[in-house]
């Protein structure tokens, strides 16, 4: 876990985001900091976001992707189907 940064909670509380996004995104950074890649199947994820499938860890990220509170890039797995998204706080 990480301490939190005063500047980190004063940004996203000044953008007018809605409280489950504010809350995700400070269980977040709380959890893994920034800078730090996480799958969505990550079972630490799941215990940060308090979510119990991974179904739902990806609806969660996704949300904080759209609000530009994180990033993601494409995974480098090279087994076959879909390919999970590795989502990061920028530093």
């Amino acid at each position: 876990m990480t301490k939190l940064r005063l500047s980190d909670i004063k940004n996203v509380l000044e953008e007018e985001l809605p409280y489950s996004v504010i809350v995700d995104y400070l269980r977040f950074l709380h959890v893994f900091g920034r800078g730090t890649k996480v799958s969505a199947f990550d079972a630490d994820l799941m215990v940060a976001l308090n979510v119990d499938t991974p179904h739902y860890a990806s609806q969660k990220m996704v949300a904080l992707y759209r609000h530009d509170l994180v990033r993601r890039e494409q995974s480098k797995d090279t087994g076959f189907g879909r390919k999970p998204f590795i989502y990061y706080a920028p530093k």
